[in-house]
């Protein structure tokens, strides 16, 4: 006997041992047990933090060019005025949490425009004469905690009902802790920006990377000279969670995202792409213009791959295209459920 949701064996899919409140396969049992979710709140951590810290340096160094008037400042501002008739007086960087841009720019004549950076330090010396949206280098256009997205909490609901409650993964990996609660885990783990924060989860990350090797996590994989990791526990995710996407939820997914996209896209009034390393020859720059809000009219979730990833489908004059991954941040089945846009 293989089970429809999860894919293992020995059980079907309306046994409550391995699927508890999941009754067959009733959507809108699952879909309400998400709706009191709090919204408030495989890269690693040292990735991570090397990309943000790049990203610092670059705006700085971005911004003393530009004040300092540097002949690369010269030239940044001289592309600024032929592409948009406006001449810089001084830039300021912001780049803040509450901020969706990373530059303010002050024109000579006193008016202002928001400005985002994206920037690879990968060189590409012919980026003006590229027709690519202006992220396409860079790691997202922005990024959300999960929990902001019902899919988010729908996924977290379905991942704790299949890889943590029944307690086989406890046993698997020795894990002392007791399990946690789903609201309990939730908070300080699924949604977590960072770590997980209880006991359980962090057991389970020290003892699953002591046993599958450093910086693997529940995907299937294992580092070479470990004991490999032959189970894939997302698949059994992935798959009750396309049972799961319903129009109904669809529906609520297009509000959600499309309330994003009316924030940041609103903000940003210009971008500024960058290439290489600005500290040398190497280096290269592009201005673009605000990018009109896209009209979200459909999500439609890929069956290739095991994150969850999205198309998305939008009316708007440009011929940008647009995509969501849903997944763990900080390691599959660890801490950190986001949905990213691309």
């Amino acid at each position: 006997m293989v089970c429809s949701v999860c894919g293992k064996s020995g059980h079907n899919k309306n046994n409550q041992k391995f699927h508890p409140k999941m009754k067959n396969d009733n959507v809108d049992e699952l879909c309400n047990l998400t709706n009191d979710l709090s919204l408030n709140d495989n890269k690693s951590k040292k990735t991570r933090d090397t990309t943000k810290k790049d990203e610092e340096i670059r705006l700085k160094l971005i911004y003393e060019n530009v004040n300092n008037n540097t002949p690369l400042g010269i030239k940044i501002k001289e592309a600024y005025k032929k592409k948009f008739n406006k001449e810089i007086k001084e830039m300021k960087i912001t780049a803040k949490l509450k901020d969706h841009y990373d530059i303010l720019i002050i024109h000579t004549d006193g008016t202002r425009k928001k400005c985002e950076e994206k920037g690879t330090k990968t060189y590409h010396s012919n980026i003006n004469q590229m027709e690519k949206k202006p992220w396409e280098y860079s790691v997202q256009v922005f990024n959300g905690i999960g929990n902001h997205y019902k899919i988010g909490r729908m996924y977290s609901k379905i991942w704790y009902n299949n890889n943590i409650y029944p307690g086989k993964v406890k046993e698997e990996y020795n894990i002392k802790a007791p399990i946690p609660s789903y609201k309990e885990w939730s908070k300080n783990d699924a949604f977590a920006c960072g770590d997980p924060k209880t006991n359980y989860g962090k057991e389970l990350k020290k003892n699953f990377r002591q046993i599958h090797g450093p910086q693997t996590s529940m995907n299937g994989k294992s580092k070479k000279g470990f004991t490999p990791n032959n189970f894939d526990y997302r698949k059994s995710v992935k798959r009750y969670l396309k049972i799961s996407y319903t129009d109904k939820i669809k529906e609520k997914f297009i509000k959600e995202v499309q309330e994003k996209f009316n924030i940041f896209f609103k903000e940003k009034e210009c971008y500024l792409q960058t290439t290489g390393d600005i500290e040398t020859d190497k280096f290269s720059f592009k201005w673009s213009d605000k990018i009109e809000i896209p009209k979200v009219t459909d999500i439609i979730m890929k069956d290739k791959g095991l994150d969850v990833e999205f198309d998305i489908l939008k009316e708007s004059k440009d011929n940008i295209n647009y995509s969501l991954i849903l997944r763990f941040g900080k390691g599959s089945g660890f801490s950190n459920i986001r949905i990213d846009t691309k």
